[in-house]
């Protein structure tokens, strides 16, 4: 009887097999990996939400500034021809028309969205970038010739412009609603609409910002 007890007691210790193991292990790979993602899916939710808010904020300062100086200020989106990361809008600045020079004064430094955001390319979600982009010229500014580095130059790069007036207008066309659609890079390339994105409603007539 003694023999048999110490046998079942030997047979109860033997831990865990091979096969037991392994499936464990894979178990907490899978929810290590769901955890990744939605941790990612946080932060990139953050980060949007984060350069939205102030992006409406710049847009309602340069409003403020316009009406306070008595003075358009012109609100431009930057984007570098040559820029390795794409050809995509990710950096803005507020500027003012030097009357006596015919000159782009800057009112700041070139402002850039954060990492891996951009405005969504596709007209339908940014209408904006429906007035066209123009190119640089002899009275524009200069700006680092790539994201955030770089000297700055006035070679190669294109922008889109909007006028906020003093009356608290704007150069927009008062018959139809305006947007920019803030996305993630990942997606501004192929997925139409973006997953992730925050869209500004401009109001072309009082410039006031919403976001969606």
């Amino acid at each position: 009887m003694i023999e048999i007890s110490n046998r079942k007691g030997r047979q109860g210790s033997e831990g865990f097999s091979l096969v037991e193991l392994l499936t464990v292990v894979a178990l907490l790979s899978l929810l290590l990996g769901l955890s990744a993602l939605s941790v990612r899916g946080s932060l990139d939710n953050y980060r949007l939400s984060s350069t939205a808010a102030q992006l409406q904020s710049d847009l309602s300062y340069a409003s403020q500034r316009a009406s306070r100086d008595n003075a358009s200020v012109y609100f431009r989106f930057y984007q570098r021809v040559n820029d390795t990361e794409g050809d995509f809008l990710r950096s803005y600045q507020l500027l003012r028309l030097d009357q006596r020079t015919g000159k782009m004064v800057p009112l700041g430094k070139v402002k850039y969205f954060d990492q891996g955001i951009v405005i969504f390319p596709e007209p339908e979600f940014s209408n904006l970038l429906e007035r066209g982009l123009l190119s640089s010229g002899e009275g524009d500014p200069a700006i680092p010739a790539a994201t955030g580095t770089g000297s700055p130059t006035t070679d190669d790069y294109l922008y889109c412009e909007m006028q906020l007036k003093p009356d608290g207008s704007t150069s927009l066309e008062t018959d139809r609603a305006w947007c920019l659609t803030l996305a993630l890079e990942r997606d501004a390339s192929d997925s139409i609409p973006p997953p992730d994105a925050r869209v500004l409603s401009i109001n072309s007539i009082t410039s006031s910002v919403r976001i969606y």
